[in-house]
């Protein structure tokens, strides 16, 4: 059975993904170092769930699994903001955009967790935190530059907007990034 890379995710919308684009020119201006992997803005979303590679049969029963969460959610609004780092700030590795989504966020997050659980697709070992990633430091000695890029104090991001939706997307890994198709798409609510 052929096998895709896979996740679920919430997209982000226009206007924010041009104040992201500003923000990384920015971020690119303060710190010019090689050793520093950038993300697309136009690629950019907010993870839920990483499912990693999966049976091509099974996207279906994912896409139901969706549905059900879906069906007991609403809408809610969501933030992007303030900049920091994992695993931490003094050692930058993925520099993010943190997202405040409230419980609605989380609550969507266990109920995917849960349904997925079901079809025997395991929940992280590691605590939800729901962010934007602006880049990856490939080298330790780049995080110092970007980590006095980000401590910078006109350095900042601040956007919201309402969340309608859910996408199950695929993920082709390709020598100029990732490409993300949507295979299912669910409102909540519905």
């Amino acid at each position: 059975m052929a096998k895709i890379r896979a996740f679920i995710a919430i997209e982000i919308p226009e206007e924010t993904k041009k104040g992201l684009k500003r923000l990384l020119e920015t971020l690119k201006t303060l710190c010019p170092i090689k050793a520093i992997s950038w993300s697309k803005p136009e690629t950019m979303h907010v993870t839920i769930k990483f499912l990693g590679d999966i049976e091509d049969a099974d996207i279906e029963k994912i896409s139901r699994t969706l549905q059900e969460a879906a069906k007991h959610a609403t809408e809610f609004d969501i933030t992007a903001k303030g900049i920091g780092a994992f695993p931490s700030p003094k050692s930058p590795r993925v520099v993010w955009v943190g997202i405040d989504g409230s419980g609605a966020l989380k609550s969507l997050h266990a109920a995917i967790d849960k349904g997925l659980a079901q079809l025997a697709i395991p929940k992280n070992d590691k605590p939800f935190s729901p962010h934007l990633t602006l880049c990856r430091v490939r080298e330790k000695a780049a995080g110092k530059g970007i980590r006095e890029a980000i401590e910078k104090p006109d350095v900042k991001f601040e956007a919201a907007w309402k969340v309608t939706e859910i996408t199950l997307f695929k993920s082709a890994l390709k020598p100029d990034g990732a490409l993300h198709t949507p295979l299912s798409t669910v409102k909540l609510g519905g």
